[in-house]
This record gives C-alpha cells, structure tokens and sequence, in this order.
C-alpha cells in the first residue's frame, strides 16, 4: 500500500492530462479486459478521448510525478475507474473512488462480467450488484452495482 503523503495529489483533469490518462486506460484496460476485440478498443480510445473526457467530471491521481490513475463521473454513475497496472492493489484507486463518495449520495457503475479485478474491487467496497445488461458492442453480460450512502458515510468515517 502506497503511504498516502503529499507526493500522492488528486486534482481535478484537465485536457492537458489527455495523453496521460490515455495511456492509463490502455495499459489497464489490456490487462482486465483481454476479451475486447482490437476494433472496439480503438472505437473506445477514440470516444474516451474526444467524447467521454470533454462530457464527464474527472481527476486523476499524481503519485511519484506523473498521473497513475484516474476516475471519471456521469451524474452519479462511474462512467471509468482505471490505475496504471503497475500501480494497482497500491491504494490509489481507493483514492479516486474516496474523492467521488465525498460528493455522491448513491454511486452507481457498470463493470463487465469478466472483469474479476473490477468486480472484486467495487465488491470490497461496498458496492452491490442489482442487474445484468447486455453490452452489444462487445457482445458481453456487464454487472451494475451499486453504492448507497450508508455504505458511503461508513467507509469514509473508518
């Protein structure tokens, strides 16, 4: 676990973290996302760069010098929660996902089926699953969970 000092920053994204959070999505999405097709990873890159950034509430998180993760809002809804992979099981996610229940009465995400390392996360946090849909793009079962406010308040006050 990371010693959360004052080399660890969370701050809000701006477009000049664009390249930077890019790569974080890439690296960390090859690794618990092995059964996306190259096609809609490059779709997915594109709208996460010039749709889903400019649309959504962000911050990264800065540890060591250089943006290892970041967290981006729909409404209430965990539009992506995504840590260098190099860096995961370190704390940092918890960081983002800390900085989101500050604001936030009811969370809400949806994480693919096969994404052990997401699932386990969101489950460890709090979150419960309520639905399964199915995800045509990638002809995959995504889970969505949600956070309530109990949940929230308790994790934030331990």
């Amino acid at each position: 676990m990371i010693d959360l000092l004052p080399e660890v920053t969370i701050r809000r994204y701006t477009t000049a973290d664009l390249s930077a959070v890019v790569s974080v999505w890439e690296a960390a999405t090859h690794q618990v996302h092995p059964f996306m097709s190259d096609e809609y990873l490059k779709h997915e890159k594109y709208q996460i760069s010039e749709v889903f950034l400019p649309n959504s509430l962000s911050w990264v998180v800065v540890y060591d010098g250089a943006i290892r993760g970041f967290i981006s809002m729909l409404g209430s809804e965990i539009g992506g929660l995504f840590v260098a992979p190099e860096y995961q099981r370190t704390g940092l996610g918890c960081v983002l996902l800390n900085k989101v229940k500050e604001l936030h009465g009811i969370i809400e995400v949806k994480v693919f089926e096969k994404n052990v390392v997401g699932r386990r996360f969101y489950e460890n946090e709090g979150f419960q699953f309520f639905e399964r849909v199915y995800h045509e793009l990638t002809s995959e079962n995504m889970l969505s969970m949600r956070l309530k406010q109990e949940s929230i308040t308790r994790s934030l006050t331990l």
